[in-house]
């Protein structure tokens, strides 16, 4: 996805008013309730000139589509097992907003033979865009699509489990 994004960037910054999005995925065997129980989401606002004016609201609809699927949602200061991660950078040029969105779902992550911590990406979403008043409607619109590619890959690992397959393909 980072070799995609200045190509990206560079189609978009040519257009007047566009975007350019990746699909969201996640890791479907390990991204679910089960697996994962808690979360805390955090927000980093590298908007500036308005682009981006309703953080509260992003950050309490994450907070409440997360703990509809079953997640414990935690305070910022509470440890989690994985973090929902909001991030823009944006800015105003022309009167309009240009910038970048990612919306990531991390980890923690042993790293074999290295002492610390690194952070394991297992879901992601994000896009450029250029020419929009602000990018309030699109933070919604990622934030909402990576957690439907969570409740999807909930409810299909919930459905394999309970029509399991032989190594044939066949219900079993």
């Amino acid at each position: 996805m980072k070799k995609f994004l200045p190509i990206a960037f560079a189609v978009v910054m040519t257009a007047s008013n566009s975007t350019a999005i990746a699909e969201p995925w996640t890791y479907s065997e390990i991204v679910n309730p089960e697996n994962l129980q808690s979360v805390k989401v955090e927000v980093t606002d590298g908007a500036t000139e308005g682009c981006w004016t309703n953080i509260g609201e992003v950050q309490t609809y994450a907070e409440d589509k997360l703990g509809n699927l079953g997640y414990e949602v935690r305070e910022k200061d509470a440890p989690a097992h994985f973090v929902f991660d909001v991030f823009i950078n944006s800015g105003r040029s022309g009167g309009t907003c240009f910038g970048y969105i990612e919306v990531t779902l991390k980890a923690p992550a042993e790293l074999k033979w290295s002492e610390g911590t690194a952070l394991a990406i297992l879901g992601d979403h994000g896009g450029v865009f250029k020419g929009y008043d602000n990018a309030n409607y699109m933070m919604l619109d990622y934030v909402k699509e990576l957690i439907d590619e969570m409740r999807d890959n909930a409810e299909s690992r919930v459905e394999s489990r309970e029509h399991p397959t032989n190594e044939t393909g066949v219900e079993s």
